[in-house]
């Protein structure tokens, strides 16, 4: 589900480029469809230096197998393994990690009238109750300190821009939604054969099923009058980080609906923006993949290269380029992609704001 690939000279070449144009590129996500809602990407930061492929599925309630985390789940795992992170470097007396993540979808799913929204995440540290009210304040205030310095907190308390291109059967096209140029993002996709391939034949998945959970609520209904109908909806999951004897880990369920939950382990792992940015492209072929099935628009071939930029004084711009070979006419996936973009969860929470809480046990 989860392991490091090797990186490409021409990966190394992207980021190096943006560099020398006094930009920085923090991550770089290349993910396509494997069918059934199974998806995977390679994710990659540390300027070009470390490449992981990740690999994600919908539960029940979407359709899918559930053979892999949800694409909510990378999301929350990498915004809490960056304060995990963050609090072991400064050997707090942590007792354990919380995060909550409430989504919501209003409107009408055919009608394209459909948004998603998302909470504010909230996240509390637990501090043992053990440790005095001089101690507590001091690493309540080193903590907040570090963290606010990662891309994570900066995602979560800036506004982040995001901006979408559409190649469809090798032709860009326009589309409803606000554009960028792709010259010099170097748009091409790797090789497959080699940019996928494992670093080592003896790699071992950092992400692990803990429970499997059954839903009796269907979100993607299969009757297509149910899915014109306005609706509201809601989504949580709640994750739970704390220090093992054997390493660190996150716990990771759908709290509602009730789903399966997923253990991400902290050491020898993707790092928290390849989780986190890896959760976003998740979840916008997700929604990519709903409406070409709704609308019956087949497509032989979808995917997506998405790439986190930072300016030279410290804003964000999430630009996504979307690839598909399908015989649907331009229009119909403009609409597709401006309808998917309204309905993300994760670049609704990329508008939210983290509300971050440090307490006692």
């Amino acid at each position: 589900i989860a392991f490091p690939v090797n990186c490409q000279t021409s990966d190394i070449a992207v980021f190096n480029n943006h560099k020398n144009s006094g930009s920085e590129l923090v991550s770089l996500v290349e993910a396509r469809m494997l069918g059934k809602h199974q998806k995977e990407c390679r994710a990659l930061s540390h300027h070009g230096q470390s490449a992981w492929r990740l690999m994600s599925d919908e539960g029940p309630y979407l359709g899918g197998t559930d053979l892999g985390p949800f694409p909510l789940g990378f999301f929350a795992a990498g915004l809490g393994q960056e304060l995990l992170t963050q609090a072991q470097g400064l050997n707090l007396d942590l007792a354990q990690l919380e995060l909550l993540n409430r989504y919501r979808f209003e409107g009408s799913f055919l009608r394209g009238t459909g948004q998603g929204q998302a909470q504010s995440p909230q996240l509390a540290v637990v501090l043992n109750n053990s440790i005095d009210s001089a101690s507590f304040d001091r690493q309540s205030a080193q903590l907040q300190e570090k963290f606010s310095a990662t891309h994570a907190s900066a995602l979560l308390t800036q506004d982040v821009t995001a901006l979408f291109a559409i190649r469809l059967n090798g032709v860009f096209i326009g589309c409803p939604l606000e554009g960028f140029e792709v010259d010099g993002l170097e748009a091409n996709f790797e090789d497959e054969s080699k940019a996928w391939s494992a670093a080592s034949e003896n790699h071992q998945s950092g992400i692990f099923k803990l429970e499997s959970g059954v839903s009796n609520v269907a979100l993607m209904p299969n009757s297509g009058a149910a899915q014109i109908e306005v609706q509201s909806s809601w989504l949580a999951s709640q994750s739970t980080g704390s220090n093992e004897t054997k390493g660190s880990y996150w716990n990771i369920g759908l709290r509602s609906p009730p789903g399966s939950s997923f253990g991400f382990a902290c050491e020898q792992a993707a790092s928290p923006v390849d989780l986190l940015l890896g959760g976003v492209a998740f979840c916008f072929l997700t929604q990519v993949s709903r409406y070409t099935e709704a609308l019956k628009l087949p497509y032989s071939l979808l995917r997506l290269k998405q790439f986190l930029i930072r300016s030279r004084q410290g804003s964000y711009c999430i630009k996504t380029l979307l690839d598909l070979e399908s015989e649907a006419q331009p229009k119909e996936i403009g609409d597709i992609a401006s309808y998917s973009a309204n309905t993300c969860y994760l670049h609704a929470a990329l508008r939210s704001h983290l509300r971050l809480e440090i307490v006692k046990a």
